[in-house]
């Protein structure tokens, strides 16, 4: 949302910026609130410079921030120019983008595939299989997502997948027997109350919407009877 307002100067009911800061914080607190691991020897596995990581951290959240927001300007100049852009298409262009730089990279500066295929030799079909398995269901999980995008935006999208993560987190609890600290809870109650605001929200506004439309239309019999 910052970088749709700040880039391409797009603007949002103020209720989305209201739910975009409850999710956000939720989201902070639930991430700042694990806790920290021990290694072995009893030191602290989390040490290290964390202002650099955070550094990087909101470096990636610009870019992927500005990528999600530049994907929505494609689409909205696409029905625009009435010209034939789906999700399906930047999808496909995006993953062979992918698979070229990470091939160029792979190839110059990495002995991966050397790696990889000494690993196929050593455990066979199996390795093959999983494979094809995970890349077949992360190909599905990517068709809704650009089917998101397209059909609605990234802030929806967004959205979507916070809740997808935090369901997840949800259910490791309850299937695995994670715990979770007091801090984790707040962070998780934090998001799941900004989602149902804005799912309230929405239901009440269209609920509105339809009495006012109902309204108007009993104005304008009236005023004909008149």
């Amino acid at each position: 949302m910052l970088v749709h307002l700040i880039v391409y100067k797009s603007k949002f009911p103020g209720y989305k910026y209201l739910v975009a800061g409850i999710i956000t914080l939720g989201v902070l607190i639930f991430t700042l609130g694990s806790p920290k691991k021990k290694s072995e020897s009893g030191n602290d596995l989390n040490e290290g410079n964390v202002f650099l990581g955070l550094f990087y951290l909101t470096v990636s959240l610009f870019m992927d921030g500005l990528t999600n927001s530049t994907q929505d300007q494609l689409f909205k100049n696409n029905a625009k120019k009435n010209i034939t852009f789906t999700g399906g298409h930047l999808m496909a262009c995006l993953n062979l983008l992918n698979f070229t730089l990470t091939t160029i990279y792979a190839l110059i500066f990495t002995n991966q595939f050397q790696y990889t295929w000494s690993f196929l030799q050593a455990n066979g079909a199996q390795v093959i299989y999983d494979v094809l398995v995970f890349g077949l269901l992360g190909s599905l999980g990517q068709i809704f997502i650009f089917l998101t995008l397209e059909r609605f935006n990234s802030v929806v999208l967004v959205t979507v997948t916070v809740t997808r993560k935090m369901i997840s987190m949800c259910l490791s609890v309850f299937l695995f027997g994670h715990k979770l600290t007091g801090s984790q809870c707040s962070g998780l109650i934090c998001v799941f109350f900004g989602i149902f605001l804005e799912s309230f929200y929405k239901i009440f506004k269209k609920k509105h919407d339809k009495r006012q439309v109902q309204h108007d239309k009993e104005i304008k019999n009236e005023k004909k009877q008149i």
